[in-house]
């Protein structure tokens, strides 16, 4: 990629999975170019966006078809998109940060004061109305503004306040526990736990 220069690389701007790496391109930062792993070639499309791209993230589940990219752009808008077949959806406004969980396809951001997570992104392209009711939202003053998401390990999200400290949130354990089941796959105990819960 010509232009590139090492030195303003950062964890906002680049991010790798099993399948591709992704890179805002600092030539044209409403750009993310997406590469394959094993051939190092351009994959077939880029995600392009009306302004400029400032963080993005890509999950990281082992299935290649499900691969996902989640954006924050300059207006501080939160959207999300497939890889393979780019289609942005706009999911959240006034995000401070975000980040995927590390084991599962859930997304959790810090927004407006409130932490959100959506247990399964991936309704927005079947029924947004869906992706609202697998939605977790809850009050979050402890963490401040321009508070930075560091990890999301399990249920549980650790954030580093704009004053260096850390403080940790907690999402519902049930939907970590799902996703576990349906891994196995172990359906029968996937649908008794979804009948316990009844949410």
């Amino acid at each position: 990629m010509s232009g590139l220069r090492v030195e303003f690389l950062n964890k906002r701007h680049l991010s790798i999975s099993g399948d591709v790496l992704a890179l805002i391109d600092p030539t044209k930062p409403k750009v993310v170019r997406v590469f394959d792993c094993v051939s190092g070639k351009p994959a077939a499309s880029q995600i392009e966006h009306s302004t400029e791209i400032i963080e993005m993230d890509l999950n990281q589940i082992e299935m290649a078809s499900e691969r996902k990219m989640c954006f924050i752009d300059s207006n501080r808008d939160m959207f999300l998109t497939k890889v393979h077949k780019p289609e942005v959806q706009k999911i959240q406004s006034m995000v401070d940060s975000f980040m995927w969980n590390e084991s599962n396809d859930m997304l959790s951001c810090i927004s407006d004061g409130k932490h959100v997570t959506w247990f399964y992104p991936n309704a927005i392209y079947m029924d947004k109305d869906l992706m609202n009711k697998a939605r977790a939202v809850k009050e979050a003053p402890e963490v401040g503004k321009l508070a930075q998401m560091i990890s999301f390990t399990g249920n549980l999200c650790e954030v580093r306040r704009l004053d260096g400290g850390l403080a940790t949130l907690c999402v519902s354990p049930y939907p970590r526990v799902l996703y576990e089941h349906m891994e196995k796959p172990d359906f029968e105990k996937a649908i008794r736990l979804c009948r316990f819960v009844k949410e």
